[in-house]
């Protein structure tokens, strides 16, 4: 992992510009930054951090964080890395596969039936936003 997190509100991956929305009042256009600032001073506090709850549970966070950093993975292979029971692991992919944080694809490779697990864009998003929250908040 990078030493540098990158602010994913910054990115403009989940808002539409400014520019976007053809907003032609100023007023409106300083409301909105304004309402942005507030949105993200919230989220860069310990009580933001209470919209992470369900990633904050240890096993979906190392999931999330496993994959983020390979995009995919067999769960066979990545069950055995977090060595943890198939239940337990079962339980946690399919609560994410739910939010739509990770994607679980069966394929044929070399004629056998695998599972593949692969974090999806909204997952990455919603991780990296964790991280850069806990960075921000703990003053790292």
């Amino acid at each position: 992992m990078s030493d540098t997190i990158n602010d994913p509100l910054e990115s403009g991956a989940h808002e539409e510009s400014l520019e976007d929305k053809n907003q032609d009042d100023h007023h409106d256009t300083q409301e909105q930054i304004h309402k942005t600032k507030i949105n993200r001073d919230a989220l860069y506090s310990p009580e933001g951090l209470l919209r992470f709850k369900f990633l904050l549970n240890p096993i979906r966070l190392l999931i999330l964080n496993i994959l983020n950093e390979n995009s995919c993975h067999s769960t066979s292979d990545l069950r055995k890395l977090m060595d943890i029971p198939w239940g337990t692991f079962t339980d946690h992919t399919k609560a994410l596969e739910k939010k739509n944080y990770v994607e679980i694809k069966q394929e044929f490779v070399d004629d056998s039936p695998t599972k593949t697990i692969c974090i999806t864009r909204s997952g990455r998003y919603q991780y990296n936003t964790l991280l850069h929250s806990l960075v921000k908040t703990l003053n790292l």
